[in-house]
């Protein structure tokens, strides 16, 4: 998985732009901004809005969550299939489901 770091290089180099370019569009110092692009600093959140607006890209792709919860989705799908086709792990496929099922931290799958 890319790190924001990497994703941020990414991105501007998709639109061919400079770091000095990025940096004076959200009134960054070049120096600051390379911190970034580096990972020797991570943004804060109000930047990292700022850079989503900017490259007008879904924050939850910065951030990576949108990658982990296709993997998760994909993880469940596996489980479902282990239950549904009488796996040998069909039964701790089914304890999984359900331990994932109730968990509060996850967003079901139309939110992404």
């Amino acid at each position: 998985m890319e790190t924001i770091a990497e994703k941020l290089s990414d991105l501007r180099h998709m639109n061919n732009l400079t770091q000095k370019q990025v940096s004076d569009a959200l009134k960054l110092n070049v120096r600051t901004y390379i911190r970034y692009e580096t990972g020797e600093t991570k943004p804060d959140v109000d930047l990292l809005v700022r850079f989503s607006i900017f490259y007008k890209k879904d924050l939850n792709w910065i951030l990576g969550i949108s990658e982990q919860m296709e993997l998760l989705y994909f993880v469940i799908d596996v489980l479902e299939e282990n239950v549904k086709y009488g796996d040998s792990n069909g039964l701790r496929s089914q304890s999984c489901l359900e331990y994932i099922e109730n968990s509060s931290v996850l967003l079901k799958r139309e939110t992404i």
